[in-house]
């Protein structure tokens, strides 16, 4: 029912763009075909892998530009009309202006984008792709035969897809596999896989020893894919240092100037005191933190396969760990400062003890989904090369492969052994090998593990699993393995810049605000002023109670342990390479800025709303 749903609406939106298209043909055909040619849209369509005609592109552009400077015009009457500032008017206008100009610029930037991301979804699975084409032609497997397999790979994302244009121009338009893949990798984005496919070829119609050149191109790939790696920490680094510019040493900075605005309001600064404190501390932190967050996941790799049940449980946690924080918060007495009770430290320590089970509570779905990936996870890569170079070398003897895994399975490979021996059980009642494999691999979402198993099933099939090709296998397995592990060892030594940043950011900030509250009390009791403690000191109204040190030390402990949670994600992802392990740094980051709160409070704000 829910495929059919998907299906209607699928057809839907292809029917209204197909009417879109027809409208925008029949109006700016001429302009169209002109821009298309100025352009150069063949080339650029071609290269990012749209199947749109290039004058159909250029009228849908034209089109949507066309329509946002009506609306923008009609928008820009009505502000004439309706906004009587001239000034105002000429943002606004200035505004209109530039959208249907940014409409055009976003078509065109769809196709550098597309053109990107398709070059580097190829690049990142490239390797394996060599590994596994050496694999077959170990075998004696026709190439176009190993084109017809990766295009029904779902292990493979980009690399399937150019592996389908193939198929198509072969089963289509009737070219030979050779002249369709010269045809396809000829001008695409990535100059790696378009060297290693015409080389191929190449080697295939000269006669030359295919094997051979395989096998160099793939040790060759395999290094280039350790120096990206290397390549792409140092581009990581970069972010990093990004990230301790914005969230430490900014931060601190603007901290320390909203505290001081707080009690010193100066006339003009319009975004100082504590309403702007709040919006910085509660959201605009935040928000910086998941923009750098976002573009540190963005940087780094991503296998075409991946779990993504275990993302419910964080998605459940959170919202409930928020709602049992807010319940907490009620039940302390918390909320009785907001509603006008003069403001004590129990309040303040109500509001951390809240945050901080909130926070906490909304990292145990996260924690348990990183528990049961690591349990699997861990040390597979190793466990996986050494099983691939035992069965290797078992096979030599002579023996038949379903022999030496029912062999093989009396020994340890960690937390490989269940799936080894439940491949061994199902070989043990007379299932085909293929799909005992299949079957106990039902429940992994290991990208490596998948992809050599799948590469050991067709090695079976196709080549009969020589000892020659499982030695190949194994020594590709260890490269991957390598691979990872480069990228996290050279990624985990970062992970101390959140932890500094957390305790200086919450323990400072309080610091600050509790000498600068005593320093402004010491100078006004000096005065003689009472209540709220406000007097003129050299003509600057200086004005300071104990609610508002409450609220801007609320404001403070509350935003250093939320940003300090979301710097947890961060150290997860730069640790472990995903976000899953975040959710462990981040209850960590929460226990340490919980402390650091506490005793912040106890030591420079109780004292002062006790007097």
């Amino acid at each position: 029912m829910a495929s059919g749903r998907d299906r209607a609406r699928s057809e839907l939106r292809v029917s209204i763009m197909d009417l879109i298209d027809a409208s925008a043909w029949l109006l700016f055909r001429g302009t169209a075909v002109s821009l298309a040619r100025k352009l150069d849209l063949e080339r650029a369509i071609r290269r990012a892998g749209l199947a749109v005609h290039p004058y159909i592109y250029a009228a849908r552009m034209i089109f949507f530009t066309f329509m946002t400077a009506v609306i923008c015009a009609s928008l820009a009457a009505l502000v004439l009309v309706a906004v009587p500032n001239m000034f105002m008017q000429l943002i606004f206008i200035g505004l209109l202006a530039i959208a249907p100009l940014i409409v055009f610029g976003c078509f065109v930037l769809y196709l550098h984008v597309k053109t990107s991301s398709r070059a580097r979804g190829v690049e990142h699975e490239l390797p394996f792709f060599a590994a596994y084409l050496t694999t077959m032609a170990r075998g004696g497997v026709a190439p176009e035969r190993v084109i017809e397999t990766i295009a029904r790979m779902k292990l493979f994302k980009a690399l399937r897809e150019e592996a389908e244009r193939i198929v198509r121009d072969v089963k289509v338009f009737g070219k030979d596999p050779l002249t369709a893949i010269d045809d396809v990798v000829f001008d695409h984005p990535s100059r790696l896989f378009r060297e290693f496919m015409l080389g191929y070829t190449t080697t295939v119609r000269t006669g030359g020893d295919v094997v051979h050149y395989l096998e160099l191109r793939t040790h060759d790939l395999f290094r280039r894919k350790i120096e990206d790696i290397r390549m792409l920490s140092e581009r990581i680094g970069l972010v990093v240092e990004a990230f301790i510019a914005l969230n430490v040493v900014m931060a601190l900075c603007f901290y320390v100037f909203f505290v001081v605005s707080s009690i010193l309001p100066a006339k003009g600064v319009a975004f100082g005191g504590v309403g702007g404190f709040i919006v910085f501390a509660l959201i605009v932190q935040p928000l910086l933190t998941l923009m750098l967050l976002v573009v540190t996941d963005a940087m780094m790799p991503k296998d075409p396969v991946w779990d993504k049940s275990v993302y419910v449980y964080p998605m459940l946690t959170i919202p409930v760990g928020l709602a049992l924080g807010f319940v907490l918060f009620i039940a302390l007495g918390g909320y009785g400062m907001l509603m006008g009770l003069p403001p004590k430290p129990q309040h303040l320590y109500a509001s951390i003890a809240s945050m901080c089970v909130g926070l906490t509570i909304a990292s145990m779905g996260g924690i348990k989904a990183w528990i049961e990936k690591r349990r699997f996870e861990r040390g597979l890569g190793v466990q996986l090369a050494n099983f691939l170079r035992d069965l290797a070398e078992t096979r030599k003897t002579g023996i038949s492969v379903e022999k030496c895994i029912l062999y093989l399975a009396q020994r340890e490979y960690g937390v490989l052994t269940p799936i080894v021996r439940r491949i061994a059980g199902a070989l043990a009642i007379g299932i085909d090998i293929g799909k005992a494999i299949r079957r106990a691999l039902r429940g992994v979402y290991n990208w490596v593990t998948l992809m050599s198993f799948k590469y050991l099933i067709d090695a079976i099939e196709y080549g009969g699993a020589a000892p020659q090709v499982l030695d190949t296998l194994a020594r590709y397995v260890d490269e991957l393995t390598a691979i990872y592990d480069e990228l996290k060892r050279r990624l985990k030594t970062y992970i101390i810049v959140p932890y500094f940043g957390a305790l200086l950011l919450s323990f400072t900030t309080l610091l600050v605000l509790g000498m600068m509250a005593k320093s402004v009390y010491t100078v006004l009791g000096t005065l003689g002023a009472t209540g709220t403690y406000g007097a003129t000191v050299m003509g600057l109204r200086v004005s300071l109670g104990a609610r508002d040190i409450a609220l801007v030390t609320i404001t403070t402990v509350l935003g250093c342990m939320l940003n300090s949670w979301l710097m947890g994600l961060m150290c997860g992802k730069l640790r472990d390479l995903t976000i899953l392990s975040g959710f462990v740094h981040a209850l960590i980051l929460v226990a340490i800025t919980t402390v650091a709160s506490i005793v912040g409070v106890a030591m420079f704000i109780a004292p002062l709303l006790a007097s």
